[in-house]
């Protein structure tokens, strides 16, 4: 059975790795989300290779080193996701430098005349001491990782209607949370076991949870990962990667210094555009895509948006919507028309997100307004 799910782990990992190379256009994140795959597939790989003896046992300088490039991996996967980076940052090379280490550190320490005869359970059990503080660094690594990564998707979250128009899963990052907490959980697994381990309460038939949860990472990353669309936060990016204004914990920006003729001048269009054109229709609007439809920067948009309305994006665009709704409602033409189609016809993506805003925007679900509406027409 352990054999079988390491077959279908490799597989699976190698499978997804082709699909989403496959993306057009490829991001940064989607390459980080392959090597993270890459990484799963060696570590299949190695069991596979283990169970027909090419590889021994006692071989955790290549377990330890790969799993310490994973938390590194998810972190950047979740960095580079949630923010639409030009180019990956060289800095962040440096995130392999742990793995790396320990690699060469074996590398020398095999290569000494001394270990050149001895068994790999003696060389094992020679350097008891090293593995016990890579053991710490790598829980070390993986606490520090798992933090800024939940930080990462807790503060876009909190900016999702700074940024988009709509509510949808295709932008909540749910699963990513969730694989974040399941990573944990897989790592917890292994330190647990592999204490018990050593100490000889446990048989190596307890790994076969561990290739089940690991399994259960795989399929996560190969299906959201896929259908993941990149995503966008606090500010486009220039040149070299980094934001044209800094973004505070809140989640509120440092103001550009937008002059207020200036900002008078993008209100005026802002709002010309959205008449004109009807550009809140499109479902899946962003602050992004505004931004370049009407020759604004994001930032600057965001900032008009906030401090000059008084509304975030996601308001803006749906009061648009709402007045179009409330046109619809109270004309005959479409009077046979249902909720939802009139809730896709002014852009909403679902019936529930159309209910939920326009009883806060009128203190009336779109049934009771038109119930009224069709009793007194004059109102």
């Amino acid at each position: 059975m352990d054999l079988i799910l390491s077959y279908i782990g490799f597989s699976q990992s190698i499978f997804a790795i082709i699909m989403i190379l496959t993306k057009r256009p490829m991001k940064i994140a989607s390459i980080i989300l392959c090597v993270l795959l890459m990484v799963f597939a060696l570590t299949f790989g190695f069991d596979i290779l283990q169970h027909y003896g090419i590889l021994p046992s006692r071989r955790w300088f290549l377990s330890l080193s790969l799993r310490m490039m994973c938390a590194p991996l998810l972190f950047l996967y979740t960095k580079y996701i949630t923010k639409d980076f030009n180019k990956f940052n060289p800095r962040d090379y440096l995130h392999a430098i742990p793995s790396i280490s320990l690699i060469l550190v074996f590398l020398i320490l095999k290569l000494q005349p001394e270990n050149n005869s001895i068994s790999a359970e003696l060389f094992y059990e020679k350097y008891k001491l090293l593995r016990m503080i890579y053991g710490w660094i790598f829980i070390s690594l993986i606490t520090y990782y798992v933090i800024k990564a939940l930080t990462i998707v807790i503060q876009f979250k909190k900016q999702i209607k700074d940024n988009y128009s709509f509510n949808s899963y295709k932008i909540s990052l749910d699963w990513l949370f969730v694989m974040i907490i399941l990573f944990v959980l897989l790592i917890l697994l292994i330190i647990i076991s592999s204490v018990l381990y050593e100490q000889g309460m446990i048989n190596t038939k307890v790994y076969i949870f561990r290739h089940i949860l690991e399994l259960i990472h795989v399929y996560t990353l190969s299906i959201w990962g896929f259908h993941q669309k990149q995503l966008i936060s606090g500010t486009q990016t220039d040149s070299d990667g980094e934001s044209d204004f800094e973004e505070v914990s809140s989640g509120k920006y440092v103001k550009s210094g937008l002059k207020k003729e200036d900002a008078k001048s993008y209100v005026e269009n802002l709002i010309k555009y959205m008449d004109d054109s009807k550009v809140w229709k499109d479902s899946e609007l962003s602050i992004a895509k505004l931004a370049s439809q009407t020759s604004i920067s994001k930032h600057q948009l965001s900032e008009v948006l906030n401090e000059y309305l008084g509304k975030n994006f996601y308001v803006f665009v749906n009061e648009y919507r709402i007045e179009y709704a409330k046109q619809l409602l109270m004309n005959k033409e479409y009077s046979n028309w249902s909720i939802i189609a009139i809730a896709y016809e002014c852009g909403f993506n679902s019936k529930t997100a159309f209910n939920i805003f326009f009883k806060k925007y009128t203190q009336q679900t779109p049934s009771e307004y038109k119930k009224i509406i069709v009793s007194d027409p004059e109102k």
